[in-house]
């Protein structure tokens, strides 16, 4: 990669308005930057993202992409089709925040 990226993580409330974003640089940032990324790269890197307690009760939406620093532009993602994906975001899947 020509250009220093960081990865986000948002987590959006379907039929509501909780949503939390988490940002970091790829793999913590410290020990493989994305500068130094070879082509056709296939890494797998593994998050631990703490909820706060405020977050309403509901069904989240989990998304991820890249963006650049610093001006924030997100990185191009395409479907299997070779088609490109509305705002560079990648559904990762739901999680459910339940309510005590």
């Amino acid at each position: 990669m020509p250009v220093e990226l960081n990865q986000f993580v948002h987590f959006l409330q379907q039929g509501g308005e909780g949503i939390f974003t988490y940002d970091q640089a790829p793999f913590g940032g410290e020990n493989f930057p994305t500068v130094y990324w070879p082509a056709g790269i296939h890494e797998m890197a593994r998050w631990r993202v703490d909820l706060p307690p405020t977050l309403p009760p509901g069904v989240y939406d989990v998304y991820t992409g890249l963006y650049t620093l610093p001006d924030v532009q997100r990185q191009p993602v395409f479907d299997e089709r070779g088609e490109p994906v509305l705002d560079g975001t990648i559904l990762m899947g739901q999680i459910v925040i339940e309510g005590e």
